[in-house]
């Protein structure tokens, strides 16, 4: 049997400008971001758990003139991964695998839209590109005596993302002073690059190493959201649902969030 689950909870702070040029509305903006989740997994033989969290920081610039709006954006994201696998006995390595893995992820991308207006919606056709690079520490395993079994050497990887999609969206003016709006968005993203993770492992005590592989993503993924936001005067508040589905893997997420302009 064969399968995983995982479920995290997150928070996300910042804030932001905006001041209008003679080439259109510019909006700069940082925001911080932490959370912790955990994840659950079974293969043929073992089954392995993690208690995983991370925190960061993007900074953001968005310009915006008549139909067409582009935003760019990067981010440092830290991990931390208390990982634990079940052994079967004929290993002869313990009950049980540990590992403290960290990494980092560093991400840039950029995002082209272009609204349709239209009496009854509005469509906003969007394509945008993506650089992702993962890096992950040294780390060792040991047993459930504490015992080391392996050393794994550091690893980087360099992903590429190419999403591209369509939104629609309506306001809706209110009689009790608020406006609705109410969004859906569906995409594709194709993904390059190191799909496939490598690791070099090696035996403690034993002169010897060996390349573990492991895909880590697929080469298409699928995006939908729908999402509904309330405001009025300068404050709106807003939810939102979101999924990203693969071949072998689906995502789902739910947010909450509020903003203050002043």
């Amino acid at each position: 049997m064969r399968g995983a689950a995982r479920k995290f909870y997150g928070l996300m702070m910042g804030g932001d400008k905006a001041w209008q040029t003679e080439h259109g509305t510019l909006r700069s903006g940082a925001a911080f971001h932490a959370g912790n989740g955990d994840s659950d997994s079974r293969g043929d033989t073992n089954a392995t758990h993690n208690d995983f969290s991370f925190w960061g920081v993007t900074l953001y610039q968005n310009w915006n003139q008549d139909r067409w709006n582009l935003t760019g954006d990067v981010s440092l994201t830290q991990t931390s991964n208390d990982v634990y696998q079940k052994q079967p006995g004929w290993m002869e390595a313990g009950n049980k695998l540990k590992a403290n893995v960290d990494g980092m992820l560093f991400s840039a991308g950029v995002r082209g839209e272009y609204l349709i207006e239209t009496d009854v919606l509005d469509i906003i056709p969007h394509a945008g590109v993506r650089y992702n690079q993962l890096k992950t520490e040294a780390f060792d395993t040991k047993n459930d005596q504490d015992e080391r079994v392996f050393h794994t050497d550091k690893g980087t990887q360099n992903i590429w993302q190419f999403p591209v999609g369509v939104k629609v969206a309506k306001t809706f003016a209110l009689d009790s002073g608020w406006k609705m709006s109410t969004q859906a968005d569906v995409g594709v993203v194709a993904v390059t690059g190191d799909r496939e993770s490598q690791n070099t492992l090696h035996t403690v005590g034993i002169s010897a190493s060996d390349t573990l592989r492991a895909e880590i993503m697929d080469d298409t993924a699928f995006n939908g959201q729908l999402g509904v936001k309330m405001q009025k005067g300068n404050m709106t508040f807003g939810v939102g649902y979101n999924v990203n589905a693969s071949h072998h893997d689906t995502d789902q997420t739910m947010s909450a969030t509020w903003s203050l302009n002043f």
